[in-house]
């Protein structure tokens, strides 16, 4: 079974590109910071409720590579997925896709949260939203579907305790939706990087 791929989707906006007219590079990073959001929140975790818990996620580390220009009024589509955790760490591997010149049309509309449950009603044509997890898990090449890869990143979020901002291991219902996207995943590894059952 293939890991679970969650999609999110922005439009760009003009106050996200630059002088030149394409998306400001740190910009990018914004797009992939929703995505996250949005994959906890479809899977039930409540971040308005994080401040006042002990913990935070914090990002530790981010790797991008970026292969084309985002451009305005483009809608993009970011894929969230993690692929290694610890106890107090996940890696997400990460890509943006715009769909490409000469295909179906995307949506005139573009909401702020969508899933790879295909809800939005107003899709037309080839929706990577409404056939993103059908389409990884069949392993499909985008690509090939008409998508441009626009960008692709790795990001190490940590969880760490918000007063002394220590390493900290999730919470139990955190720890187990991320190992529900990691079907692959037996064990957790730890911070030394030796496995624990």
């Amino acid at each position: 079974m293939a890991a679970t791929e969650f999609f999110s989707r922005v439009r760009v906006y003009i106050e996200d590109t630059d002088a030149g007219g394409v998306v400001y590079y740190p910009n990018y990073l914004k797009f992939m910071e929703r995505a996250r959001s949005d994959f906890l929140r479809k899977n039930g975790v409540a971040q308005a409720a994080l401040p006042s818990a002990e913990h935070a996620l914090v990002v530790a580390s981010a790797s991008i590579d970026y292969k084309k220009s985002a451009r305005l009024d483009d809608e993009l589509f970011i894929s969230a997925r993690p692929v290694k955790l610890g106890r107090s760490f996940v890696l997400f591997e990460q890509q943006l896709w715009r769909q490409g010149a000469g295909l179906s049309k995307p949506s005139a509309e573009c909401s702020d949260t969508l899933a790879a449950d295909g809800s939005d009603p107003a899709a037309k044509g080839f929706d990577l939203i409404a056939k993103g997890s059908d389409l990884i898990a069949e392993g499909y090449d985008l690509i090939a579907e008409g998508f441009e890869l626009i960008a692709e990143g790795s990001i190490r979020i940590v969880c760490v305790d918000r007063v002394s901002f220590k390493p900290k291991a999730f919470t139990p219902q955190l720890a187990n939706i991320l190992r529900a996207h990691l079907p692959q995943l037996n064990s957790i590894t730890s911070e030394s990087g030796e496995t624990e059952a």
